[in-house]
């Protein structure tokens, strides 16, 4: 008998009891998800009670590494609810637990986590420690992208402290791991940063070039959601420079696209409202200022936002000294300042509501001027020592890695060498049984060998047009993605800012961007030519892509595909099939990442030139109350806009979610 089915028929039953173990082991893990989901989502439950359910469902897991995820996902949990105590004891008992079975995903993202509670803390020095030993474990372990957003955690702890320098270097750092990633949105962020970094070295010019690459880079993301953000930090930056009619210009452009998101960020909404209230006061322009600066202060008391909250209280304090001459009501505001900064350990806002109340309340001059000098000293010393101690974190770091690297290459050397010696023997035996087969070699055989070759030839061929067609949509993509979608953005956001213009040179720019729009729609008619292929005009290949999208992840759930044989495929537009697919692909994701789903159900239905989709899983839910929070679901709800269709999104906690979306066909 084959040498190769003896062997493969001595292992098939030990397949067949790793392949049961494995399915067994997975369903074990969704049912202990699922109980620690529901103890943590119920209302009912006291939160003792909670915590000893929780402690309860723990001790039944047999196997650490999920016992260690499980306690990395409730300590999580507490940390978003900023419940400080429960998150110190879950994330302790998690990174003990990964570090004592030695699990370096675990023990890494339990660092990770520390780090960001010690940073919604204002404690720098740990949490950039903390993300310096997380980042140090990607690093070694080679998963450069978590590496990255570490190392930019980082440099973002680094400006608190103004070590400019420092969080340049780091971020560049950063920035040269994503580029070959291609994380556009991490890349934004990046970018971003030096933006902040040279605005507050007074580089102005510097800070608006990396502004703009930032810009580019989110168009790219398709996170137009994060656009009033940039726009804000360029007109912070144009404000600085004095240059107010630009920073007035950017900051309305910021609101307008605010305005127009589906579900809005009332955060940088309000700051938007309070900067552009601040720099018509500054330019002379005193209409409705107060009232909008108000509010903005109403948005951030309601969303807690510390920081924000006092810069609006010394804006408001600064128009009423200024402006109506109200020293009593300019004191108040700028005392409230004062007392949230010190309450929350904000040392340079403190310094600011110092130096309002030191030019407001004439008679305490000195007592303020004296206090304003100690902070300052005071900050300044401790910068100076978190810097030293930012640079022995990292020295220790680059040490600890490269020390690890070398014993690295030295167990890949010994492992090297142990896997020659089994080659080499393995070699030998196949030498043997190839020379045995040799002999018994016939003229058949030959012949059979012959026709697989032919055989293996045409689906070369096959593989070579496919790859040329997928090659061809690619280039279209991007073409359409970089550069059409590009130019139509720039071109709307110009003419929006002519909108409320009629003088000659209004008109005549807007002419011009109309004749632009018009050579827009050639180019996307000649696309569209281009797209006429087997994607999007054959029924059963296009269905055959969903059908991918599914398979991919069939380790993680199963499926079924119902579509009713009457649709006629290769009449629905290109546009509509594309954005069928890109919701499919945001629902897998939305499935993998929060539903924890075992079953999907995708069915479409043509009923009176009404096409309807319906995306349907059996996971966790979520409230309907939060549905608008998730990009995920925004992302839906713009690409069903886009079609003139109407989305139903239905979802109880632990009863799964319906997603359904009829469009006019």
């Amino acid at each position: 008998m084959n040498a190769r089915i003896i062997v493969f028929v001595l292992f098939l039953p030990f397949f067949f009891i790793i392949a049961c173990s494995q399915e067994a082991s997975l369903s074990n893990e969704n049912n202990f998800k699922q109980k620690i989901n529901k103890i943590l989502k119920s209302e009912d439950i006291p939160e003792l009670s909670k915590i000893d359910s929780l402690d309860r469902v723990l001790s039944a897991i047999g196997n650490d590494s999920l016992k260690a995820r499980s306690l990395l996902k409730i300590s999580y949990h507490y940390l978003k609810e900023r419940d400080s105590s429960n998150f110190r004891k879950f994330n302790k008992e998690a990174m003990e637990l990964s570090l004592q079975i030695k699990d370096s995903s675990s023990t890494a993202a339990a660092f990770w986590d520390l780090g960001e509670f010690y940073y919604s803390c204002t404690i720098l020095d740990s949490s950039y420690f903390y993300y310096a030993n997380s980042q140090k474990i990607y690093e070694l372990t080679k998963n450069d992208d978590y590496s990255a957003r570490l190392m930019l955690n980082m440099a973002i702890v680094q400006i608190d402290i103004s070590d400019y320098t420092g969080s340049e270097v780091t971020t560049i750092q950063a920035i040269n791991k994503l580029k070959p990633l291609k994380e556009y949105e991490q890349l934004y962020s990046a970018y971003n940063n030096l933006g902040i970094i040279f605005k507050e070295l007074g580089n102005f010019k510097k800070s608006v070039g990396y502004y703009e690459v930032a810009l580019s880079y989110l168009l790219k993301a398709d996170r137009e959601d994060l656009l009033p953000s940039i726009f804000n930090n360029m007109g912070v930056v144009h404000q600085k420079q004095g240059n107010y009619p630009k920073a007035k210009e950017l900051y309305y452009k910021g609101l307008k696209l605010q305005e127009e998101l589906p579900y809005p960020d009332m955060l940088a909404h309000a700051k938007l409202l309070d900067n552009l209230a601040y720099v018509k006061y500054l330019s002379g322009d005193t209409t409705e200022v107060l009232q909008d600066m108000h509010k903005a202060l109403h948005i951030r008391k309601e969303l807690k936002a510390d920081s924000d909250i006092i810069i609006n209280q010394l804006h408001i304090a600064d128009f009423l000294l200024e402006e109506r001459a109200d020293t009593t009501s300019a004191i108040q505001y700028a005392s409230q300042a004062n007392s949230l900064s010190r309450k929350t350990r904000n040392r340079r806002d403190l310094l600011a509501s110092l130096l309002m109340l030191s030019s407001i309340k004439k008679d305490s001059v000195l007592a303020y001027t004296k206090e304003y000098i100690a902070v300052r000293d005071t900050l300044e010393a401790e910068e100076r020592a978190a810097r030293n101690k930012f640079a022995r974190i990292r020295f220790e770091t680059d040490e600890f890695i490269a020390e690890n690297k070398n014993l690295y290459s030295q167990r890949n050397v010994l492992v090297g060498i142990s896997l020659g010696f089994a080659l080499l023997g393995l070699s030998g035996l196949v030498i043997k049984n190839q020379r045995t087969k040799n002999r018994e070699l016939s003229l058949k055989q030959e012949q059979q060998e012959a026709n697989e070759k032919i055989f293996q030839l045409l689906l070369d061929q096959q593989n070579i047009k496919k790859a040329s067609r997928q090659k061809e949509r690619i280039r279209l993509s991007e073409e359409l993605h970089d550069g059409i979608l590009a130019k139509l953005f720039g071109l709307r956001l110009n003419l929006s800012s002519l909108n409320s213009q009629n003088d000659r040179t209004s008109l005549g720019q807007r002419e011009k961007y109309l004749e632009d729009l018009k050579e827009l729609g050639k180019e996307i008619r000649q696309l569209s030519h281009e797209l006429n292929s087997p994607l999007f005009t054959s029924g059963t290949g296009y269905l055959s892509i969903l059908e991918e999208v599914l398979s991919q992840n069939e380790s993680s759930f199963t499926y079924q595909l119902e579509v009713e044989e009457e649709i006629q495929w290769e009449k629905i537009s290109g546009s509509i099939k594309m954005h069928f697919l890109r919701i499919l692909q945001e629902a897998v994701r939305n499935i993998q990442t929060h539903s924890e789903a075992s079953f999907i159900k995708v069915s479409f239905e043509l009923k009176d030139n009404i096409l309807s989709y319906l995306i349907q899983d059996n996971g966790c839910g979520f409230s309907p109350q939060l549905k608008s929070e998730g990009i995920g679901l925004k992302n839906i709800a713009s690409r069903t806009k886009a079609m003139k269709g109407r989305l139903k999104i239905e979802s109880q906690i632990n009863q799964g979610t319906k997603i359904k979306i009829q469009v006019p066909v």
